[in-house]
């Protein structure tokens, strides 16, 4: 049984047809959104700090930053499998080949953002990848935390043997893909804004999440 209350994002309980992606159903029209990625500035007070404030996406190894959060996303099976998360809120992949308990949503690997809701694109990453899936949930304003995009590692440190960690040359490419978003956030009327402590990522304006969320 999921919980209620504040004890994950705002609390609202999930209805039957979030359980049967895809078509992605618009389960939070008009609300913000923080999305809480793994790049070195992410930390659990930052993540306790938007706790009950706004819906919030945690990506991939983040969820032990924010395990009271809506919705876990990781692209990668291998990282399902090597991580067993105990999660209470939704979970999602694109990865066929993740646990049956994980939602399925299938990607394809072509710029900007899908807006139709059957499909997301790739980006390379799964911090791209989280970020069509709130425009697709139908948020109106995401708000990016541990979006760093300047190579070193992770806040935890190296993934177990078998994963791939950040790389300076996957980083830079990230960038780029993350420029291809602009015109279809704008179709979209969505908002994004970097609040990163640190982040290389220069295409959405900067403002810190406390600000943000005043």
């Amino acid at each position: 049984m999921r919980e209620s209350g504040l004890e994950r994002g705002l609390g609202r309980p999930f209805g039957g047809e979030a359980r049967s992606w895809p078509p992605v159903p618009r389960l939070w029209p008009g609300e913000t959104i923080c999305i809480i990625a793994s790049g070195p500035s992410a930390c659990r007070d930052d993540a306790e700090f938007v706790r009950g404030k706004c819906r919030v996406i945690v990506v991939n190894t983040s969820y032990r930053l924010a395990p009271w959060a809506d919705l876990l996303y990781a692209c990668d099976a291998k990282w399902w499998w090597a991580y067993e998360p105990q999660f209470q809120g939704l979970t999602v992949s694109q990865d066929a080949r993740a646990p049956e308990s994980v939602l399925r949503v299938p990607s394809i690997n072509e710029p900007g953002l899908s807006l139709d809701p059957m499909v997301i694109h790739q980006g390379g990453n799964s911090g791209y990848q989280a970020l069509n899936l709130a425009v697709l949930l139908g948020v109106r304003r995401i708000l990016l935390l541990g979006y760093d995009m300047q190579g070193g590692d992770h806040w935890h440190g190296a993934h177990p043997p078998g994963l791939v960690s950040l790389t300076d040359k996957a980083t830079a490419r990230w960038r780029e893909n993350f420029g291809t978003t602009l015109p279809d956030l704008e179709r979209a009327n969505v908002e994004v804004v970097n609040c990163s402590r640190q982040t290389a990522l220069t295409c959405f304006p900067r403002m810190s999440f406390e600000d943000a969320l005043a």
